[in-house]
């Protein structure tokens, strides 16, 4: 009975294996990559792998996610959560020599703080305009009453 315990969590293991995958922050992580640069909030890694190669794996390895931008940029992919995982942003560029470089990072409270004081600033910005095309619209309406009024118009 031991063996056979033995046995099926030996092959549990080994067909299991690929959910052993690396990750950081939640995001995965192909685990053959060099490591340039690793803090807290950022993990930046260096492959000898084509950018396409890995724009590959990360589409097969985020497919039917919810919450996620695709968005191609002349340097490489970027890939934005706009949900509630732990990373803000996965970025898939090429260098000169052709090595691609996978970015992953989390969300900064400089970010989201400046994010939001732009947006707040913003709703005022509108709103001046606003107030201001108002002000000018009735001011161009009482000198042209006042106008018509002079001239022996009648006042509505």
């Amino acid at each position: 009975m031991r063996r056979f315990v033995a046995c099926s969590i030996l092959m549990l293991l080994s067909v299991a294996a690929p959910v052993f995958a690396a990750d950081f922050l939640g995001a995965p992580v192909r685990p053959e990559g060099q490591t340039v640069r690793e803090e807290s909030s950022l993990l930046e890694l260096r492959y000898g792998l084509a950018q396409e190669e890995l724009v590959r794996f990360y589409k097969d390895a985020l497919k039917g996610q919810e919450d996620l931008v695709f968005k191609v940029r002349d340097y490489g992919l970027e890939i934005e959560d706009h949900g509630k995982r732990a990373w803000h942003k996965i970025l898939i560029a090429k260098t000169e020599s052709g090595e691609g470089v996978v970015t992953v990072s989390r969300d900064s409270w400089t970010w989201i703080m400046g994010t939001l004081a732009i947006r707040f600033a913003g709703v005022f910005v509108v709103l001046l305009i606003v107030y201001l095309g108002m002000s000018a619209s009735t001011w161009i309406i009482t000198r042209s009453i006042k106008v018509v009024e002079a001239k022996g118009g009648k006042k509505a």
